[in-house]
């Protein structure tokens, strides 16, 4: 086999080249394709966890609310007459979450006072000592 002349040699460079560089962009092609397509089985099972997630939690949502909903109903039995009416004049816009927050906060008001006879109560937890000790002078003047 002979040598090629430089004219040859340029022509079958060039052609090398030109293979070489339609194989490389074939291959750039392919791979953007593979790219594309494994970034939509991402997407779409990304977009499936979402809607798995957000059905999760509006079922927990929905559960926690009913458990708020079924204390607030609850402490409102067992405070009585006058919670009722005081939680169904809260505005519609507050949450069963807010509303017993805020029955929790005034509970003391809707608890009777004393003994339920008419006797009221005193916050004094602490013992009894009287007024003045015996054998002590009163410090208010009393007239006989």
């Amino acid at each position: 086999m002979e040598p090629l002349d430089e004219e040859q040699q340029a022509h079958v460079d060039k052609l090398i080249g030109d293979a070489r560089t339609k194989a490389r962009d074939k291959a750039t092609v392919k791979a953007q394709e593979q790219i594309a397509k494994e970034r939509d089985t991402v997407e779409s099972a990304a977009m499936v966890a979402r809607q798995e997630m957000q059905t999760l939690s509006e079922t927990r949502l929905t559960a926690l609310e009913k458990v708020v909903a079924g204390v607030l109903e609850d402490t409102v039995k067992r405070l009585g007459e006058a919670a009722v009416s005081a939680v169904e004049g809260l505005p519609k816009s507050m949450s069963a979450g807010d509303k017993l927050d805020w029955l929790r906060q005034n509970e003391k008001l809707f608890q009777p006072a004393g003994d339920g006879v008419g006797t009221p109560s005193h916050d004094n937890t602490g013992p009894k000592k009287p007024r003045t000790e015996p054998g002590e002078i009163c410090k208010y003047p009393i007239r006989l």
